[in-house]
């Protein structure tokens, strides 16, 4: 795939994911494995997962090992979090002292806000978009317009999680 249809690809699934949160009020995480044969494949993952860390360390594993047995070019991953609205100096503090969101919040250092997040990763390309939204009740309604970067624009800030470094080339940013 070139990186021009990667980022369509990236850019249909985040539109995907804003679309399900705003019509269900919910968001199953999702990985789209773009194979190297040219076909698609999604894993939805199951909220019992989501919540068991053994579960989703053996599914990292088993991604990683798709990976690395050169099976699979793209790596897509969608789904709703908390992230952090944060000054720089209180995000370095954040980063630091390696608190979650939910940790800085509690101590005063940002404001945790809902997002559709998406991030895909391969050798050619790692992009991550950001979809802050407001929840009242039942109603959704997105913040704005995504906040979308990629290693193509030189301002990659993505930081390494559970889900990601499937690639040696993002593991080398």
């Amino acid at each position: 795939m070139t990186v021009e249809q990667l980022k369509s690809l990236a850019q249909g699934t985040l539109e995907f994911g804003t679309e399900t949160i705003r019509k269900t009020g919910e968001l199953c995480q999702q990985f789209t494995l773009a194979k190297r044969d040219g076909g698609l494949e999604l894993i939805v993952i199951d909220g019992r997962i989501t919540n068991d860390e053994n579960a989703k360390s053996a599914l990292g594993r088993m991604i990683h090992a798709r990976v690395d047995a050169g099976e699979i070019e793209a790596v897509i991953m969608v789904s709703d979090t908390w992230i952090a609205e944060i000054s720089p100096g209180n995000n370095a503090i954040k980063k630091r002292l390696r608190m979650t969101v939910s940790e800085a919040a509690a101590f005063g250092l940002c404001k945790k806000v809902e997002a559709v997040v998406c991030v895909l990763e391969s050798p050619i390309l790692q992009w991550l978009a950001q979809q802050p939204y407001d929840r009242e009740g039942t109603k959704i309604t997105l913040r704005g317009a995504p906040i979308i970067q990629d290693d193509t624009t030189g301002k990659w800030k993505h930081e390494r999680a559970r889900f990601s470094g499937f690639f040696a080339e993002a593991r080398a940013q």
